[in-house]
């Protein structure tokens, strides 16, 4: 349902394509420096205006190939968050899309599920329990033994709250 008085102009369009992908990106990049997650200046320019995108993977690998592809075509670049522990897809099994995000430019970093680390212990070092450090690590590791670029970056997949106000900087990334 749209807004009475809105544009697919004033925000998203009701079909969210790839062609508006393209769109969008054209968009952003008049406005905005763009960049990978990993590229965060302390600070910023003065009057530089930053954008960072980022791209959870939640659910298909092939599917971000499609819009890193489009990315790379327009010379943007973006961080891919990957999943290590998911049934939707195998990061070893796919170690060649993985490396092909990296070869189009792009930066792969670990999209972390804490919800299994978590076990009702008390937090510790910047609002995470040590299991949860393990789990990060872990997801790390397993990405840095597929031959990527070093693994910069960290998100967190459904995150709570104690994490969200948690250090900008986690375990290095």
């Amino acid at each position: 349902m749209r807004d009475r008085g809105r544009t697919p102009a004033d925000g998203w369009a009701e079909d969210f394509s790839y062609g508006y992908y393209r769109t969008l990106l054209h968009a952003l990049r008049a406005a905005f420096e763009l960049r990978t997650l990993s590229e965060r200046l302390p600070g910023g320019r003065d009057g530089e205006r930053t954008a960072f995108l980022r791209h959870d993977v939640d659910v298909c690998l092939e599917r971000a190939v499609e819009l890193a592809e489009i990315e790379h075509e327009l010379g943007v670049r973006s961080t891919y968050m990957v999943l290590p522990d998911t049934p939707l897809y195998n990061l070893e099994e796919n170690r060649d899309v993985l490396h092909h995000l990296c070869e189009l430019g792009h930066e792969i970093g670990l999209h972390c599920d804490l919800g299994p680390a978590a076990n009702g212990a008390e937090p510790t070092d910047g609002g995470l329990t040590a299991a949860e450090h393990r789990r990060i690590t872990d997801g790390r590791r397993r990405l840095a033994a597929l031959d990527l670029r070093p693994v910069r970056s960290v998100s967190f997949h459904r995150p709570a709250g104690r994490v969200l106000g948690g250090p900008r900087r986690i375990d290095g990334m």
